[in-house]
């Protein structure tokens, strides 16, 4: 399982953020409702992801990526976002957001930006009687 952080956007858009990362074997760890609040992980957090719905009108969201990214090394960020705006796609990678999924998207461009969880273990068998 992968360790997801979703932070941002509405609580609607967050609660079905939640039910498609769960529905594809990932475990949610926090909600997070500003995408400024990434400065709430624990310093040192291992193997998370973030999907964050920043608002781009927001100059916070920059800053606490960085600030994020900075305190955990290994954290990986997922931009979602509706823009198309170039400007603002290279600012995101000079930030070293991993992914960015442009909405409207498909199911599979946020699983694939997550990245893959592992798929569950196969139900166990009893051996015949």
């Amino acid at each position: 399982m992968t360790d997801v952080i979703v932070a941002g956007g509405s609580e609607e858009t967050r609660l079905l953020l939640r039910g498609l990362l769960r529905l594809h074997h990932h475990r949610i760890v926090g909600d997070l409702a500003s995408g400024a609040a990434v400065l709430s992980i624990p310093p040192g957090a291992q193997d998370l992801v973030v999907v964050v719905d920043a608002d781009l009108q927001d100059p916070d969201w920059e800053r606490a990526i960085v600030q994020a990214r900075q305190q955990c090394a290994n954290l990986k960020v997922v931009l979602l976002t509706g823009t198309r705006s170039a400007e603002v796609i290279a600012k995101a990678r000079n930030l070293g957001i991993s992914a960015i999924v442009r909405r409207p998207f498909a199911v599979r461009e946020l699983i694939e930006a997550v990245g893959p969880a592992p798929p569950p273990a196969p139900p166990e068998t009893q051996p015949p009687s």
